[in-house]
């Protein structure tokens, strides 16, 4: 049973400056980080390794909008970014098997499709998903991530940031975050826009890049939206995560299908539901590049509520 990992709904004020937001959203994002990582600790949980994926993604949101104030050291980059492509092996395995394939094999005519189940399993022992689990509770376990761990919040909740702010930045951390937010909000969605308007389905680089300029946009609305009417940032958020997810399933149906044609060893008894599962993708592809370009038009109409 998955046990959900919390941690407690970011509040800002309008007047509260960039300095006193920051130290409540990094102290929001570091929770839900430790909150998931005691979860995993003691055993694995999809869910909790998805919200630690979250916090990470909300994190890297924190500090894209930070980047002229707070300089991170070269060395935790480095260890965010281990520690992010870690986690996201095992997560896009999940996904793939519990997920993905358990929706495009949905075979109405036959509920208890025995060489479906087989597949999915010869599937997921071929990805070594078990396996992954068990090296996720270790590297939590390790001396390595709770070092970097230690260093990640002495530097973000102490005096680390501000000892390496320039005169400039040190003006800057003194304005208020309602003037600021609009403007930052207002940039990440350009940029969303613009690679939207470049992207090529055939691609998958290209289809990823508009995936992360979402959800940086999307993160970033979450870390502020206290700032703004619940309403209007819920139907928002809710049109973002629909396209996120759209284009997610695109890119595992494309992962989905490359694995297949990599997996050659197949017993005869398996190599039917293959053909028709290696159907059933290319079916939903092409279903899923037709739709996204509707989500899209309702995302891009959307009047940001920040402007307001």
């Amino acid at each position: 049973m998955s046990t959900k990992a919390k941690h407690p709904p970011i509040k800002l004020l309008k007047s509260m400056t960039l300095e006193q937001a920051f130290e409540v959203m990094a102290f929001n994002c570091l929770s839900q980080l430790e909150s998931s990582a005691l979860i995993l600790s003691e055993n694995y949980d999809i869910e909790a390794l998805h919200q630690m994926r979250v916090g990470l993604r909300r994190l890297d949101a924190l500090l894209e909008f930070y980047k002229d104030m707070v300089k991170i050291s070269k060395e935790l980059k480095s260890e965010l970014k281990w520690l992010s492509q870690q986690l996201s092996i095992v997560r896009d395995r999940d996904v793939l098997v519990h997920s993905t394939l358990p929706m495009i094999n949905n075979n109405p005519e036959d509920k208890s499709n025995d060489s479906e189940i087989q597949l999915t399993q010869y599937i997921a022992d071929h990805l070594e998903v078990e396996e992954s689990h068990q090296h996720i509770i270790a590297l939590i376990r390790s001396q390595r991530y709770i070092k970097f761990y230690r260093k990640l919040t002495e530097y973000l909740l102490q005096s680390g940031w501000r000892q390496e702010l320039s005169a400039k930045s040190r003006s800057l951390i003194t304005q208020e975050i309602s003037f600021t937010a609009p403007a930052q909000l207002k940039k990440q969605r350009k940029v969303l826009v613009e690679l939207y308007k470049k992207i090529d389905f055939k691609q998958r680089k290209s289809v990823h890049r508009v995936r992360i300029a979402a959800k940086r946009l999307r993160y970033s609305i979450e870390l502020f939206q206290s700032l703004y009417p619940q309403n209007k940032v819920s139907a928002y958020i809710k049109k973002l995560i629909r396209f996120q997810d759209c284009l997610g399933l695109l890119n595992d149906i494309k992962v989905a299908n490359q694995l297949l044609k990599d997996m050659n060893d197949v017993d005869d008894d398996l190599l039917k539901e293959k053909k028709r599962l290696k159907h059933s993708l290319k079916t939903n592809l092409k279903a899923k590049q037709q739709q996204v370009d509707g989500i899209w038009r309702s995302v891009s109409l959307t009047a940001p509520f920040w402007q307001a």
